[in-house]
């Protein structure tokens, strides 16, 4: 889906708690990527001012599942490429996103799903180091 294409998705939610009686409600629309011919998912970094311009809520980054490769993985799994994580979530930082999801785990390569596309946990700490650095210095 397009970045404006989000607007539906928002929209329903405002008006479901409307109708459940809420007078607001907080919500983020997320980034993770979309097809573009290579058989991976491919993050556009403008859609982050895209998205956040048209339904007016925070952009959250899918660090992780923005580098799957979805069928590419054993026996049609998905694969990913974990490789990339760090770069694409900087960038995106500074591409303003306003927050992050990063699925990690001890062993990524025994996890029990996505972990071709998890982020070691031994290197969350650093990177999300490095991404508050980028943060404080893009809106100083």
């Amino acid at each position: 889906m397009h970045p404006e294409g989000m607007v539906g998705a928002v929209r329903k939610v405002e008006a479901g708690a409307q109708q459940a009686g809420h007078a607001a409600v907080e919500m983020a629309v997320t980034e993770r990527g979309t097809f573009f011919g290579y058989g991976d998912l491919v993050v556009d970094m403008r859609s982050f001012q895209r998205m956040r311009d048209a339904c007016g809520v925070p952009v959250i980054f899918d660090g992780t599942h923005s580098v799957q490769r979805p069928g590419q993985g054993a026996e049609g799994a998905s694969g990913g490429a974990r490789e990339f994580i760090p770069a694409l979530t900087l960038a995106a930082i500074a591409a303003g996103a306003q927050g992050l999801f990063l699925e990690t785990h001890p062993d990524p390569d025994h996890a029990p799903s996505d972990g071709p596309n998890m982020l070691k946990l031994d290197t969350l700490d650093a990177l999300v180091t490095r991404c508050v650095d980028i943060w404080a210095r893009m809106h100083a």
